[in-house]
This record gives structure tokens, sequence and C-alpha cells, in this order.
């Protein structure tokens, strides 16, 4: 048997042996970083966890790898983020894995040398990220809820009071009524589409608001109208709308429920249909307002070649190109609602439609403000700025108008 002796105070033993134990050190000879807290995000909705780090002591690290281990005794974990050997914080927003809300992760930070060595650091403590009761990330969408909340209320109150409420006269609204006279004196019925929408879809509200306006203009001209259903609840509302307009124009012996049916709840076989009562009774107008697919061009051309005049109206931008080629006036997008709320004459529909007019005139100014202030604070620009006008404390002003913008993350 040999025997090995191992003389300690020979310096390149001692060493040796003292690279060996260092806990300082890993096998590859680089520093790990230490101290990895992992900390949840405050004032958020959940999903976010900070990760901080001592930057390893070696030189020549060329990046860290933030790697996250969920549950207490896992071993292996995922990539979540890189850092370069500057930088010693990650903030970990779930972007390639999510995170979930009450559950235990710990993070590990792998500090990657410029020769492809490598060390990792000591897990981190357990965390785990939660909703706070105040996502402070959304203090922007509160504030634009309560300036339009504001408006709606003011202008209420001012409609209410008998104050009018502009809203610009929209072309096809207007030709509505002309359109109703037009078969009146061509003697052909009315045709009116209400969209392929349930009834408690907006789109279809505003529809059967204006279904309302043209039935009693049918009715005062002893005109009939015919309204073919997509959805079985919207039927019968219809059928209300269109027998208290007749009663409305004192024609209630006029009105035909018949006229107002239910054809089926399948978008193409709904098309041939109504195509097919197109081209059997040839009506002079035909009025198509709601939300449609692409079926909705074989309403339109099956009308045009009827010779019929057609408005239309819808809040489907797909289909919106098909509007403006195949009718002769369209009500494009909020027109819509807008035209619905003329209709009504109520004033909380009409302050609704001009507190959305108001609001969109704060954003046209406020879009361009934040751009040009994001810019200054992106060159420096903005707390030399701040500065000039006096303001105290131009840094921390500036720092508070960054994270308002969304540069806080």
């Amino acid at each position: 048997m040999y025997k090995i002796y191992v003389h300690f105070h020979c310096p390149m033993m001692v060493l040796f042996v003292l690279l060996a134990i260092s806990p300082g050190l890993s096998a590859h000879g680089l520093v790990p970083a230490r101290n990895v807290i992992a900390q949840d995000e405050p004032d958020d909705g959940g999903g976010v966890i900070q990760v901080r780090w001592d930057m390893s002591e070696s030189d020549g690290v060329a990046r860290y790898e933030i790697i996250r281990t969920k549950g207490a005794g896992a071993m292996e974990g995922i990539a979540v983020g890189v850092r370069n050997g500057a930088q010693d914080s990650f903030l970990d927003e779930g972007e390639k894995h999510a995170i979930e809300n009450g559950v235990d992760y710990r993070y590990v930070i792998r500090a990657v040398g410029a020769d492809g060595r490598i060390a990792d650091s000591e897990p981190s403590a357990q965390v785990r990220a939660s909703a706070s009761w105040l996502d402070t990330t959304l203090a922007a969408n509160m504030v634009a809820v309560i300036v339009f909340a504001a408006m709606f209320f003011v202008l209420v109150m001012r409609g209410r009071k008998g104050k009018p409420l502009y809203i610009r006269p929209i072309d096809a609204l207007e030709a509505m009524d002309d359109a109703v006279g037009r078969a009146a004196e061509m003697g052909k019925p009315v045709f009116y589409a209400p969209g392929l929408h349930s009834v408690t879809q907006p789109a279809t509200v505003a529809s059967i608001g204006l279904l309302s306006r043209v039935a009693e203009k049918s009715a005062r001209l002893h005109t009939r109208i015919m309204v073919p259903n997509y959805d079985p609840l919207t039927w019968p509302v219809a059928q209300e709308v269109v027998r208290r307009s007749f009663i409305k124009a004192g024609r209630q012996e006029e009105y035909d429920p018949d006229d107002i049916s239910y054809l089926t709840s399948r978008s193409f076989t709904y098309a041939a249909a109504v195509a097919g009562m197109m081209a059997r009774e040839k009506p002079a107008s035909n009025f198509l307002f709601g939300h449609f697919y692409s079926e909705f061009l074989i309403l339109a051309e099956t009308g045009a070649a009827t010779g019929a005049l057609q408005i239309g109206g819808t809040d489907s931008t797909a289909q919106l190109p098909f509007f403006i080629t195949t009718c002769d006036k369209t009500m494009i997008g909020e027109e819509l609602f807008a035209a619905a709320a003329i209709v009504d004459n109520d004033p909380i529909s009409r302050s609704t439609v001009k507190a959305h007019d108001w609001f969109k005139v704060a954003l046209m100014v406020l879009i361009p403000a934040g751009i040009a202030v994001g810019m200054l604070a992106d060159f420096g620009m903005l707390e030399e700025l701040l500065h000039g006008l006096g303001v105290g404390d131009p840094a921390a002003v500036a720092s508070g108008i960054t994270e308002a913008l969304g540069g806080g993350r």
C-alpha cells in the first residue's frame, strides 16, 4: 500500500486547496452572482416578479441568464431572460413563460463568461406573484374613465335642462325619408335588414332605433315595409317597433305582422332567402343597417340588380368597403350610433355621442403632446425644459412624467 503525504507548507498546494474549497468560486474559476433577491412587483395586476443580484466579481462576464424554477424543491428551471454583464436587475413579466399568481418560484442567476465558462448563483428565496387592489399601471385608464364620465354627466344635465346638443347632419340619415318617399311613389315595398347580430349587440340596437323612423315614415305614406330577421330574439322586438310606429302614425289597421318575419339563423341561408324575396317583390328601397359578414355582398348585389335605392350602415370594418361600393348612402362606423341617437332624440343617447366626440378631441390633443414629451425625455431635454420653466425639482417631475407615459417598465 502506498502512502501519500501532503505537505501543506507547500505554497502551491495551499493555493490549490483554497481554490477547491472556496465557496466564492465555481468549479470553472468564475465567481457567480451573489445575493439574488426576487420580489413581487408592487401595485400591479400580478404575474410580474422583480429580480436583483450583486454582479460577479470576475472580469469578463459576458451576460447573465435568469433561470426560473417552479416549486420549492424544483431542480430544473427555464431561462426567462438575459442581461449583459453590466446589468444587475431583471423584470420577469412572463413574456416567454407566464407567471402564475400564488405559485412559489425561485431564481438562479447564471453568469456566462466571454470564454464560455458558467457559474450559477445560489437560488433566491421563494417568491409569489400576486395582484394588488390598486394597479397603478392602469392609472391612465382610470383617469380616462373619470374624465369621460364627467363629460357624460355634464352633457346629460345640459340635455335634461333643454339645452340643445348639436350633432352634425348625417347624409345617409337625411336620405332615408326620400328613399321611403321613392317607394311610395313607385307603389313598391321597402326592405329593412337589421343585421346578423343578436338584439343584445350595440349595432343591432342602433339598427332597431333606425327601423322605428323608417316604419313610421312608411306608415304615413301607406307603404308596405318588410323586415326579414336573422336572429329569433330580434324578430319580436322588430315586430313591436313596427307596430308602435304604425300606431304613432295613425295607421295601425295597415300593420301586417307577417311582413316582419323570422327566416333562419344560418347566414348564407338567410342571404339566399332575402335575395329571393328581393327578386320577387322588387322593393324600391333597401335599408341595410347593423353588423354583417361576407354574405352582405349577396344582399347588396341582388338589391342593386333589382334597381333598388340602397342605404346602409355598419360597424364592421371588414364590410365597409362593400357598403360604400354597393350602397347609395352609407353610415360609416360610429355614424350608425349617432344616427340612432338623433332618431331617438333622448338626452342620454345624445349625451353619449357628444361625450365620445369631446373625448376624441381630447385624445387628438393629448396623443401628439404625449409623443412630444416622450421624445424630449428620450433625448434628455425634458429636464432642461422643466428647469427653464422654473419648475421645482425638475428631475423628479421629469421622472414622474416618464412614469405616467409608460416608461416605468
